[in-house]
């Protein structure tokens, strides 16, 4: 084995391991180094633009405090024109320092009140920013920025609308005020060492009071070709400030002043943020590289001493690898070195207890062995004995489980058949009382089809008379056609016999002549009329005859139905009484039935709760033959493992054989 493999190992991986500990360590005390000094920078950022709102603050509040004291005093006192006008010019020029152009005033009347400046004739008050934003203004606000070109100032308009008594809008409020005040405390303001401040205005986009780059002053900051200039236009068009922003070799931080269009811009060179960040960058790395050495050469000279009784430890280890426990080894350390060694030796004799504890139990363990696999090898023997008597019984069991199990389907079969017997027998009992129903109105028909026939032949009876009273009239209409018919004859012969002496009257007779003639014709026309009556008589005593021989006819058939109709009605009441019979005949079947349904229900049940009662003997013995087949298998496993035990200890006596103690 190689000597000094721990210390070439410790010098190999140990000091590039430190090397890198303390580039970590160094790199992240950088890091928050550096992440605290950006903090503190944007506090500073912080401070400025805070000093700078408030200075500015001052100044606008001023202001809007003027124009908003003037409103509510116009809004309270002034009831007209005059009243506005006479204030107005009252105040106008109160506060030089403050509005050096004086208040002014614009009416919705058309009225334009200024005692500082007279407009020309082409000027139009309603077209100002300044009027058309105040009318909508309900408090004090500042309108665009805009330089001007006489006094090179730059200029916003403060304004807000005023109302009269009723609360209507009657005019506007406003002032020109001067930004110089503003532009001088952002020239004033310095940032670090040579960073600076200026203010942007929203609506317009012009930039004033940047002392450093005179000539962003007047621009609008779209129109400056800058890093910074686009940045901060964008961000003013997204509304997104107050933050600290890294532009190029800049660091930018943007913020609104409340109640104006003002934005403050604080700017400093990355540089000048960042200087202290250099210093501390040397320090950390000259530190870091002393430090490291000096580490180095601590840890080689703590080795060297810790390391040194480490082949004392190590011969201990191979003696104990060599199963040899004869010698204890000493060092004069008192470290943990020194705690390893009595440890070792301490080991080297409890591992010579163990062994020889071990070897006495593995001698009994053999003995314990044999014992056990005489036991396993009569647990079997009983176990085969029990499972064969188990298994016998579980197909005793299972026999008697299927005859029960056949009674059961008979018996709900026999259940079933009851109960399908009981519905056919329940089916026949209403066909029967329907039967009874039909029977008891076939006999009311009957009786009122008797009642009906009897009628009729009454009313035969009567027709035969009737006919038979027919028949004497046209007897009597024969005998008097008779009469007529002799009559006519008489008459047409006294007809001849006038015209025959007519005739021989010669003229004088002429006119008997025509009534004779007449009288035979009117003897013809009665012949003729006999013939027909006699005709028609005869035909009506041919029908009265058949009609007489007809209604005596009808008159025996209509007995004869009522006869039939008598024995049909006894009949019925034959029929009504059998059927009676049988209705009662029907319920005792019924009764019978449901006595025996009920009895199947019961062998049903029986039939089950024995059956379950065998399912649980057979799961029982099935149970029974399951513990017996686990004990001859643990009996055998139990000879197995007596088997397995006997050679363990023989083995394990080997083993121990090889210590040397």
């Amino acid at each position: 084995m190689k000597k000094n493999l721990i210390r070439k190992k410790v010098a190999i991986f140990g000091i590039p391991v430190v090397i890198i500990a303390f580039l970590l360590v160094c790199s992240v005390t950088f890091l928050s180094t550096k992440k605290t000094t950006l903090k503190n920078s944007e506090k500073q950022f912080s401070l400025h633009v805070e000093k700078l709102d408030n200075e500015v603050s001052k100044e606008i509040r001023e202001t809007v405090g003027i124009i908003g004291n003037i409103k509510q005093t116009v809004n309270r006192t002034c009831q007209s024109t005059q009243d506005i006008q006479e204030y107005i010019y009252s105040i106008a020029d109160s506060y030089p320092d403050t509005i050096p152009t004086g208040i002014y005033c614009g009416l919705t009347d058309g009225t334009y009140i200024d005692k500082m400046w007279t407009p020309g004739d082409d000027w139009v008050m309603k077209e100002r920013p300044w009027y058309i934003q105040g009318i909508e203004a309900d408090d004090v606000v500042f309108g665009d920025m805009y330089l001007d070109a006489d006094t090179g100032s730059y200029i916003v308009s403060v304004f807000t609308n005023i109302s009269d008594q009723q609360g209507n809008v009657v005019g506007v409020i406003s002032a020109d005020v001067q930004l110089d005040a503003i532009d001088q405390i952002l020239r004033g303001e310095k940032i670090f060492d040579n960073g600076y401040a200026y203010a942007v205005d929203r609506v317009s986009g012009l930039v004033f009071g940047n002392h450093v780059d005179e000539k962003m002053n007047g621009q609008e900051i779209g129109a400056v070709k800058t890093v910074e200039a686009e940045t901060i236009a964008q961000k003013i068009q997204k509304d997104t400030y107050d933050e600290l922003l890294v532009v190029g070799d800049s660091y930018l931080k943007i913020h609104p002043i409340d109640g104006t269009e003002f934005v403050i811009v604080c700017q400093a060179a990355k540089k000048d943020v960042e200087s202290s960040l250099l210093q501390i960058e040397k320090v950390t790395g000259f530190s870091s590289v002393a430090g490291m050495i000096l580490l180095n050469v601590v840890i080689a000279i703590i080795l060297i001493n810790i390391l040194k009784p480490i082949p004392v430890i190590n011969k201990k280890i191979e003696q104990l690898s060599n199963l040899d426990m004869t010698n204890d080894v000493t060092i004069k350390n008192k470290d943990e070195l020194g705690v390893i060694v009595h440890n070792l030796n301490t080991m080297s004799d409890q591992l010579k207890q163990m062994v020889l504890t071990i070897k006495n139990s593995a001698l009994q363990m053999r003995d314990a062995s044999d014992d056990n696999m005489q036991t396993a090898d009569n647990l079997n023997g009983s176990a085969d004995a029990q499972l064969e008597a188990v298994s016998v019984l579980t197909g005793s069991i299972h026999q008697l489980t299927d005859a029960i199990n056949q009674i059961a389907e008979s018996a709900q079969v026999l259940t079933q058949s009851v109960s399908d017997t009981d519905e056919a027998c329940e089916l026949v009992a209403g066909n029967v009382d329907t039967a009874i129903d039909l029977v008891a109105t076939g006999e009311e028909d009957m009786r009122t089809l008797e009642s009906q026939m009897n009628h009729v032949s009454e009313i035969s009876g009567n027709l035969e008379e009737a006919v038979a009273n027919v028949e004497k009239g046209l007897t009597g209409i024969t005998e008097m056609v008779n009469v007529i018919q002799e009559i006519a004859g008489q008459t047409n012969l006294l007809s001849l016999n006038a015209s025959i002496e007519a005739a021989r009257a010669g003229e004088s007779g002429r006119g008997f002549a025509v009534v004779a003639s007449e009288i035979r014709t009117l003897a013809d026309s009665c012949e003729n009329s006999v013939k027909q009556i006699v005709e028609t008589t005869d035909h009506l005593s041919e029908l009265v005859a058949i009609v007489i021989n007809e209604t005596k006819t009808s008159r025996d058939a209509i007995d004869n139905s009522v006869e039939v109709v008598k024995k049909t009605d006894e009949t019925f009441a034959a029929i009504n009484s059998t059927v009676g019979q049988i209705h009662e005949a029907m319920e005792h079947v019924k009764h019978a039935i449901s006595d025996i349904e009920g009895v199947a229900t019961d062998m049903a049940a029986s039939t089950e709760e024995q059956s379950a009662s065998t399912m649980e003997m057979q799961d029982t013995c099935e149970k029974v033959m399951e513990l017996a087949k686990a004990v001859r298998t643990d009996g055998e496993k139990t000879a197995e493992a007596g088997h397995g035990m006997s050679e363990l200890s023989t083995n394990l006596l080997g083993e121990v054989s090889k210590f040397k103690l």
